[in-house]
């Protein structure tokens, strides 16, 4: 577990940090008392998810196992502000959080590192805020590229912070973010989504290596089937992949999927190509023409006008009324 500071009435604390506070409504325990044991459980998971989210937006991946070429033990410290009775409709137990924004907490250089595209959604987020956010992003049933099988496994395991059916977690602040309501019934939809995506599988990629400008953590593969997200294993050093850099390669890797279909693949080792390479290559799909353009239109929240009409061609309408149907 990650060090978690605790601090009772230390106004210094307050100055630039978010305030959270974690409401527990028909709780198992005294009013007012959370046990230790829940209190780590709680703790913990929060933590872990807020890391799994951080490295699904940084690196393509939500999963905190393996090796980390940075830090995050400072970006997600959290700090209890105390433990005391509030009265809602309910007498309840709530617990004061206060944790910085990763703005705050990051120096320049891993600010640098992670790259503008990547820190321009993240460095007004907090640990909790981002905890927060996926959980909505569950509740709501959107199929995300900022939600995974890695991720969704710590979301279920934060199940475990509850001691009855009757309980009710509610996550809330002054204002900043719409209070998060949980309760056991999460689970059940976690699993839905966790279902609905597909295992990680072996690929072998015949393609060009592209360095991409604002990332330190993933590279492009560039291959007949179109353009591949790809991030480093464990196993390859980034020095190594370096001599690749706008040459062609042959990669063998692991395919991860995320809740909305899209991928990245996990780059487990690099050859020079050879002869035949390419046949294995022109087996993967990166994307079908029509999950290419939902996917598109969602991130620029537009309505894609050829989305009625996959699976529908050809029909009655002559080749004039099509090319109508596209300029609308």
């Amino acid at each position: 577990m990650k060090d978690i500071s605790t601090t009772i009435n230390d106004t210094s604390m307050l100055i630039d940090n978010p305030q959270y506070e974690l409401i527990i409504e028909r709780g198992s325990e005294p009013i007012g008392q959370v046990s230790i044991k829940r209190l780590i459980t709680i703790a913990e998971s929060i933590l872990k998810i807020s890391e799994g989210a951080f490295l699904l937006r940084l690196r393509g991946v939500g999963s905190t196992k393996g090796r980390k070429t940075f830090s995050l033990e400072k970006s997600l410290q959290i700090n209890i502000r105390g433990i005391h009775e509030k009265q809602t409709k309910l007498l309840c137990t709530a617990l004061d959080f206060t944790c910085s924004p990763f703005s705050q907490t990051m120096n320049q250089y891993q600010l640098d590192l992670f790259g503008s595209e990547q820190m321009a959604s993240l460095r007004n987020h907090t640990p909790i805020s981002l905890f927060v956010e996926v959980f909505r992003g569950v509740l709501n049933n959107e199929a995300s590229s900022n939600i995974d099988k890695p991720l969704l496994k710590s979301l279920k395991d934060f199940n475990r912070a509850f001691l009855s059916d009757k309980e009710t977690f509610i996550f809330k602040n002054q204002s900043s973010i719409e209070p998060l309501q949980l309760d056991k019934k999460i689970v059940k939809r976690i699993t839905v989504i966790e279902e609905d995506i597909p295992d990680p599988e072996a690929i072998i990629i015949n393609g060009l290596v592209e360095n991409l400008q604002y990332s330190k953590f993933k590279v492009g593969i560039i291959s007949e089937t179109g353009r591949i997200d790809g991030y480093l294993a464990d196993t390859v050093d980034r020095d190594y992949m370096a001599r690749f850099w706008g040459k062609g390669v042959t990669i063998f890797g692991k395919k991860h999927y995320r809740a909305d279909k899209s991928f990245i693949v996990e780059i487990e080792k690099v050859f020079v190509p050879q002869a035949g390479d390419e046949y294995f290559s022109k087996k993967h799909i990166s994307r079908t023409a029509e999950e290419q353009l939902t996917h598109q239109t969602q991130k620029k929240h537009q309505i894609n006008p050829l989305q009625n009409s996959f699976n529908k061609w050809p029909g009655d309408e002559d080749f004039n009324e099509l090319l109508e149907m596209l300029r609308k």
